[in-house]
């Protein structure tokens, strides 16, 4: 691994400065390090938190380049971050290797901006992937696998905004339009069911390596309208046998160094079967977006997890990314949930739930993620029990319409 000599002070550049950046600004100022941040909003809320600041949309690889080389007559930088998906993830891994910084590969993060680009990298290394179509039209929907088949958009706004299935043709049309208005750039991902269960990966690349952190299991299923939506995640993993992770962590080392990944933490989703190798899903440069990093690791781990990425990132350092996390779970709550004030005060006196946390707006549609009850328990069966009753209180859409993703 590259080492960066340790003289004056350092700077961690993070490339988007919005509230969701701020757990990733925070680490790098209490690691010792000034952070530079990259924003086109001059009233970005991290930006207050940054000793220097670059005004330039996180889009503009090229202008955030030539930025970010101008201050290096002022300040030492050491590493280039984010934790957004999408265009930003190109933006740094294009000004890591423009500053000699390590970073992802620049063919990686620009694939992992579209799921059917990074999943045909994948399936290139070898990896077991759906059997997908991509497409702009309607009409082209005839060339997909076999119904039922799941509808997204191929260059996801956030979550699993427009995803969805189509048990029937003439359910298509509807679920098209709503994975093509979810899609930044127009184009929709048909691909088939596939059943299991969904185990996520959190593994650090390092070079032509990969080194895999922690086992998750993500709950994810459809409501009576076959709209899609995650239920909760948690950690560690109680699907993945120890045949499936070996093949995952097989699977993610043969794409370290087939696709030149680079330096980097990624999040890859497999579904596990109950025969064949695990079928990769998704991937994501996020860093687990705010409900991993921001809330669910520290829980588990009992500290910041995001420290350990900047670390990772600066050269810094670290043991080998091992993790024994204390069994925690995230149920998430929906808009509806919010509503009902007294039945959530009753959520929080359950057992094990250690945090409610409401962050977004009830005026949201139907079952929408506004927020979410965090559990913990000794042991995996006594953290199953407890989210049950979660479960219960919360009343979730997908109780009342339990087809999910892997029945």
């Amino acid at each position: 691994m590259k080492q960066h000599a340790k003289h004056g002070k350092q700077a961690v550049v993070s490339i988007a400065a919005g509230a969701s950046q701020l757990p990733l600004i925070r680490a790098a100022r209490d690691l010792g390090y000034e952070v530079v941040g990259v924003d086109r909003d001059p009233e970005a809320a991290g930006l207050a938190h940054c000793a220097l600041r670059v005004e330039c949309s996180t889009r503009d690889a090229d202008a955030v380049v030539r930025e970010l080389d101008a201050l290096r007559e002022r300040v030492e930088l050491c590493a280039v971050l984010t934790q957004s998906s999408g265009a930003p993830v190109v933006t740094a891994a294009r000004a890591a290797e423009h500053l000699g910084l390590l970073g992802l590969g620049v063919r990686v993060a620009r694939a992992s901006a579209s799921k059917p680009a990074m999943l045909e990298l994948a399936r290139e290394a070898g990896l077991v992937v759906p059997e997908r179509i991509a497409v702009r039209r309607l009409e082209e929907w005839r060339g997909a696998p076999p119904l039922p088949l799941v509808l997204k958009p191929a260059c996801a706004q956030g979550g699993k905004h427009g995803v969805g299935l189509a048990r029937s043709a003439h359910e298509i049309a509807a679920r098209f339009a709503a994975a093509r208005a979810a899609s930044d750039d127009g184009v929709v991902e048909i691909e088939e069911l596939v059943a299991g269960d969904d185990v996520v990966a959190c593994v650090f690349f390092d070079g032509a390596g990969a080194r895999t952190a922690l086992f998750l299991d993500e709950d994810s299923g459809f409501d009576a309208r076959g709209l899609a939506g995650a239920r909760g995640i948690s950690v560690p993993s109680a699907r993945a046998s120890a045949q499936d992770r070996a093949r995952i962590e097989a699977a993610a080392s043969a794409l370290a160094s087939a696709c030149d990944v680079g330096t980097g933490v990624g999040f890859l989703t497999f579904r596990v079967r109950p025969v064949g190798p695990p079928v990769l899903i998704e991937v994501h440069f996020d860093l687990g977006g705010d409900s991993i990093a921001a809330a669910l690791l520290p829980l588990a781990l009992g500290r910041p997890w995001i420290p350990d990425v900047v670390r990772w990132m600066a050269a810094e350092p670290c043991p080998d990314p091992r993790y024994d996390p204390l069994p925690t779970a995230l149920r998430f709550v929906c808009a509806r949930d919010a509503d009902r004030c007294e039945r959530l005060l009753e959520i929080e006196t359950l057992p094990g739930v250690r945090e409610l946390a409401i962050d977004g707006g009830t005026d949201a549609p139907g079952w929408a993620r506004v927020g979410y009850v965090a559990v913990q328990a000794p042991s995996l069966d006594a953290l199953r029990e407890r989210v049950r009753a979660v479960d219960a209180a919360l009343a979730s859409p997908f109780q009342e319409s339990p087809l999910s993703l892997y029945s």
